[in-house]
């Protein structure tokens, strides 16, 4: 009722004083007795529910576990391609240790070590053309249908 004397203004007379008092004891009323407006009915605040609730198929698991995580699925993307390419790697490792030592050095120079082909030919003594050709060699040695299928397991 302090609230209908303190906001009527006789002055501004828009609206009566029994109306005013007749709308905030309507409200309180409907405060006391937990009764709520359609519009407030819709409120986010009386609708939610709380994540650690169940869920109504299964009561051990809650609502904030079928939430995605987007972090959790880059880390999952993240391990998948760690893992294929260390797959990848010892598939490789596999391969090479099959060639020739002077075409297995060769080529992890070449493609491990990411150096041209003339550096290659000066590092184990050769011309250019002759590690060219080396190097012509092994990848064709590399080319099998034995190393390709085992190279083909290790696609995604």
């Amino acid at each position: 009722m302090l609230q209908a004397v303190d906001t009527f203004d006789a002055e501004r007379a828009e609206a009566s004083f029994i109306g005013l008092l007749s709308y905030y004891l309507k409200r309180q009323f409907a405060s006391a007795y937990g009764l709520h407006t359609a519009a407030g009915k819709n409120d986010a605040i009386h609708i939610a529910v709380s994540l650690d609730a169940p869920t109504a198929e299964d009561e051990e698991t809650t609502l904030a576990e079928l939430i995605p995580d987007a972090k959790s699925t880059v880390l999952f993307e993240q391990i998948a391609q760690r893992d294929y390419l260390d797959y990848l790697r010892r598939a490789l490792d596999t391969i090479l240790a099959a060639l020739p030592a002077a075409y297995r050095e060769i080529i992890v120079l070449r493609y491990y070590g990411d150096q041209d082909i003339s550096a290659v030919a000066g590092a184990i003594g050769m011309t250019e053309q002759a590690a060219r050709a080396a190097e012509n060699k092994a990848l064709r040695l590399l080319r099998t249908p034995r190393n390709m299928a085992i190279l083909s397991a290790a696609k995604m």
